[in-house]
């Protein structure tokens, strides 16, 4: 059982479908991303693998869903508004 975010981040290593909520930018609704959490830091920078990012993009008449796969990708930590170990979504 986690007692602190650390440990979370820590049990979390290496799960394979680990979540994270980015805070979108001017032209998005929505940005997320899921993938192999395989290092953090104290400020939350992540780093995954087999990352697949989630875009929902504003447009005039609709919303458009953009799908990016990354190999391998860093995420810095300000960017981050939530995580979650893919057990516990």
């Amino acid at each position: 059982m986690a007692t602190s975010p650390f440990d979370l981040l820590t049990m979390s290593l290496n799960e394979p479908e680990f979540f994270i909520k980015l805070r979108p930018n001017k032209l998005e609704l929505k940005r997320s991303m899921i993938g192999r959490l395989v290092s953090f830091d104290e400020h939350l920078n992540l780093m995954l693998t087999d990352a697949e990012e989630h875009i929902t993009l504003k447009s005039d008449n609709q919303n458009a869903l953009k799908k990016v796969k990354h190999s391998m990708v860093f995420v810095r930590g300000d960017q981050v508004e939530m995580v979650s170990p893919s057990k516990h979504r």
